[in-house]
């Protein structure tokens, strides 16, 4: 849908803050960034991301003030059982060049069930009944000797 993709291109330019995002702050290797400000969502489909982008470089979406810009995406690959987060931070320092700072994460989401990872959930389990059962006995103990302590 064209109309929706034109909205989606509109929207980039309304700033939105941090609570507006759920954003934390970001260090970057020039500056620390709040967590939030202007973004544009490229939508799923190459042609959807193409048409968007087109738009923002047709009005001036990056321009001179423009100090960082974060190109963020999740991939899975079901052969393997793993996502694939990437965070790819392009900082603009005032001399005009771009500082590159990729951040690549890979991590297995869903839990493929064979017997080895049944022994494995077995001593999660275990692990978290002995720091629940250490906890409860370290309240204990507080509370009893309260300043003794």
């Amino acid at each position: 849908d064209i109309e929706g993709e034109l909205t989606k291109s509109q929207e980039a330019f309304r700033y939105k803050s941090f609570l507006d995002l759920k954003g934390m702050p970001y260090w970057g290797q020039m500056a620390t960034y709040g967590g939030g400000g202007y973004v544009a969502d490229l939508g799923i489909t190459i042609g959807q991301g193409q048409r968007v982008l087109a738009e923002l470089q047709e009005n001036n979406w990056i321009d001179y003030y423009t100090r960082a810009v974060f190109l963020e995406f999740t991939i899975y690959n079901p052969n393997n059982n793993l996502f694939g987060y990437v965070n790819y931070l392009m900082e603009f320092p005032p001399t005009g060049s771009v500082l590159p700072y990729p951040r690549i994460m890979s991590f297995q989401l869903y839990s493929s069930y064979s017997g080895m990872s049944y022994m494995v959930l077995g001593c999660q389990i275990l692990y978290i009944m002995l720091i629940t059962y250490f906890m409860i006995r370290e309240i204990l103990k507080f509370r009893k000797e309260r300043k003794d302590y």
